[in-house]
């Protein structure tokens, strides 16, 4: 399907995400996904906010373009999106992928690796002051998630406060809710469940370190290709191959992180803010802790 040329590329980017409102699909990730689309598009088009509001929607009436039409385009669009994604990843099927880099030094456990101001996360943001975030209470009823979160139930995680949640990774819509075969087969998942593909929880009041990110991501179900180098397998969480680092960037701030990767094309990791050995030993212990319950 051709789009006329009078449409900018924010233009159509807003037509995309509009296409989640005239199919009835209500979910978080829409509203997360409009505000970034208005923010671009109004700096695309040097628009206010509400401005830009109203521009969306006169491109979508004037366009007049009928579900399966916008469907046509997102189809199209994830379609090419997947193919650079596997052409970029030389061929590599969505999933994990352990590789060698010829030349290159093992990653190091016992240095901290000083990075530029902002690559390390900020672990004692406020998230609550963020709309994204969801309370504890919501995550036994969310349905927004595809992922299934691993279970804390008896791991030393209990020892924490549970704050909250948020989705990340990629939004699947699951083969049930496209209009068209074509998209129909580009959305399919294993279970034919739609949801997030990705999930970060936030822990806090940890004995001996505070507060502890835990993230998660199926990389399978996302469509996502992660390769990672075989110097930086480090350590290993259970039986698994696994990456640890600590950081610091230049304005004094850390992160020790460790993530290991499971045979199904998951990948899970735990941030902690201190660097020092002795809680590093304890997120180590906590990452093997949470893996023991999983068998």
């Amino acid at each position: 399907m051709k789009v006329k040329s009078a449409m900018t590329a924010a233009s159509v980017a807003a037509i995309l995400l509009c296409l989640f409102k005239f199919i009835g699909i209500e979910r978080e990730s829409s509203r997360i996904n409009t505000i970034q689309v208005i923010e671009d598009f109004s700096k695309n088009e040097k628009l206010s906010a509400e401005e830009a509001r109203a521009g969306i929607k006169r491109i979508v009436e004037r366009e007049k373009l009928s579900v399966s039409q916008v469907e046509a385009m997102v189809a199209e669009s994830v379609q090419r999106i997947r193919d650079l994604n596997r052409a970029a990843a030389g061929g590599l099927e969505p999933g994990v992928h352990i590789v060698s880099v010829v030349g290159a030094p093992a990653l190091s456990v016992t240095k901290i690796k000083v990075v530029p101001i902002g690559g390390v996360i900020d672990i004692d943001r406020n998230f609550s002051a963020e709309k994204v975030f969801r309370g504890p209470e919501n995550l036994v009823n969310d349905k927004n998630s595809y992922i299934v979160p691993l279970s804390v139930v008896g791991t030393n995680l209990e020892r924490a406060k549970f704050d909250g949640y948020y989705y990340d990774g990629n939004y699947l819509r699951g083969d049930a809710y496209a209009e068209t075969d074509r998209l129909r087969s580009l959305e399919r998942t294993p279970s034919g469940r739609r949801g997030w593909s990705g999930i970060t929880r936030v822990f806090s009041d940890y004995p001996e370190i505070g507060r502890v990110i835990f993230r998660e991501s199926d990389n399978v179900a996302a469509g996502i290709v992660v390769r990672v180098p075989q110097n930086s397998i480090n350590t290993s969480v259970g039986s698994y191959p696994a990456t640890l680092i600590r950081l610091q960037d230049a304005s004094g701030k850390s992160m020790s992180a460790v993530q290991w990767y499971g045979p199904d094309g998951r990948t899970s990791s735990l941030h902690i803010r201190q660097t020092d050995i002795h809680s590093v030993a304890a997120m180590m212990h906590l990452a093997n802790d949470i893996v023991k319950a999983m068998n």
